[in-house]
This record gives structure tokens, C-alpha cells and sequence, in this order.
């Protein structure tokens, strides 16, 4: 199975504050902001309908909150799976049809 980051925005620091409560106000916008964004990964489905397989997702920086197609290429359903085994790096998911290319928003 391969799989590629598609995007993963954040917004940068555009200045540094001399005042540390202005700064950490900043630090909690952009964080704010950033989990609203998330994360787009591609994947490829396994060739077998039902198998679980793992979405690696090191720039989300925490455990999925929520999770939802983007754009595939055959019509079917991404559900989650093996939720107690999910890290603040992978999650585990499944999807009902055998193959297909599936775009994946993580937040």
C-alpha cells in the first residue's frame, strides 16, 4: 500500500512577540487554526474489501479527532477501525470496497 501527504498546512509564525501573553495568545490562534485545517493524506485501498490498513500522519502532531473523504475514485465508505490502537501518528481504518485511490482529511 502506498500512501502521500497532500497537504498539510500551517500557518507560520509571521512575528515574534516581545510580550510572552501576546505571544502565547498568537501560539493558541495558530494552533486553533491548524487543527481546523488538518491534514490531506492519499491512499490506496487494499485489493480486499474490509481490511484494515494504517494511515500514517505525523504532521496532524495529535490522535485524529475526525476524519472524511475528500475525493475517491469508486464509490464507497471509509469507517474507522482499531480505534483504541490509534497515535498521535497513525490511524487505523477500513473501507468497503476491494482497491481505489481515497483522499483523506485528518483533523
Amino acid at each position: 500500500m502506498t500512501q502521500r501527504q497532500v497537504g498539510a498546512r500551517a500557518i507560520p509564525l509571521g512575528h515574534v512577540d516581545r510580550n510572552p501573553q501576546r505571544a502565547r495568545i498568537d501560539h493558541s490562534v495558530r494552533a486553533a487554526l491548524n487543527d481546523q485545517i488538518g491534514v490531506t493524506i492519499e491512499v490506496m485501498a487494499p485489493a480486499v474489501a474490509d481490511t484494515e490498513f494504517a494511515v500514517l500522519h505525523p504532521a496532524l502532531g495529535h490522535k485524529t479527532q475526525e476524519f472524511e473523504i475528500v475525493s475517491q475514485d469508486q464509490p464507497g465508505r471509509l469507517y474507522a477501525s482499531s480505534r483504541s490502537r490509534w497515535t498521535n501518528r497513525v490511524s487505523y481504518f477500513r473501507y468497503d470496497k476491494a482497491g481505489g485511490r481515497l483522499r483523506i482529511r485528518l483533523r
